[in-house]
């Protein structure tokens, strides 16, 4: 009996990290699809006007916004990779 409840325990616990898994795939996949539309923005809004300095501030905001979406995504990702290789 006790072994029927390890097994399953294993069982749930290999589920649940699988399915930890593919949330941050999907996650990581679509911030880093969020930043590159930002940054096809930025680089597009500088050819049309590079004098307008509304456009600027609003391509660098794009930017910041594409950089810390690509940092969150890394820092999760490396958080998870650690408590994967932990266990």
């Amino acid at each position: 009996m006790s072994n029927r409840i390890e097994t399953a325990a294993t069982r749930k616990t290999s589920i649940s990290r699988a399915e930890e898994r593919t949330a941050l795939n999907f996650e990581m996949a679509y911030q880093i699809r969020v930043a590159i539309d930002q940054i096809r923005f930025v680089i597009k809004a500088g050819e049309s006007s590079p004098d307008d300095r509304a456009v600027i501030l609003e391509t660098r905001m794009q930017l910041l916004d594409a950089l810390e979406r690509l940092q969150s995504a890394e820092r999760r990702f490396m958080s998870f990779s650690s408590a994967c290789a932990q266990s």
